[in-house]
């Protein structure tokens, strides 16, 4: 009797771990309209790669960027990507608030969700 035991099979299995602010602090204080840069240092700690399919969405809060989906870079397990998106402060005065997250082609979220702070104030 010839018996097969099936072998490991390994699931794609996306994550992702926001490890820091490279840019725009929490908080930062920008003027009304100010154009900037936020970029977030973004770890790939899931078990396959980031190919082209994978991309950053905006959540909810303000949107403050052009585009509400945005490429990723090509990133490799274990490794480190910085997510920037260009963006524009509000021109009302006061807190405002963006969450964004890495999402997959069939709409999956994946991993820690991106957070910017701003505070937009007049003189």
């Amino acid at each position: 009797m010839n018996t097969r035991t099936p072998g490991p099979t390994t699931e794609c299995v996306l994550n992702a771990v926001f490890l820091e602010d490279i840019t725009i602090p929490d908080d930062t204080v920008l003027e009304p309209g100010e154009a900037f840069i936020k970029t977030w240092r973004v770890e790939n700690a899931g078990n396959c790669n980031w190919g082209k399919d994978i991309v950053l969405v905006f959540l909810w809060g303000t949107l403050m960027a052009e585009k509400d989906r945005l490429s990723v870079p090509s990133t490799t397990i274990d490794s480190t990507a910085d997510i920037s998106v260009e963006m524009t402060a509000p021109t009302e005065p006061g807190v405002h608030v963006a969450m964004w997250q890495i999402q997959t082609a069939d709409g999956q979220q994946v991993g820690t969700q991106l957070y910017l702070r701003i505070v937009v104030q007049t003189d």
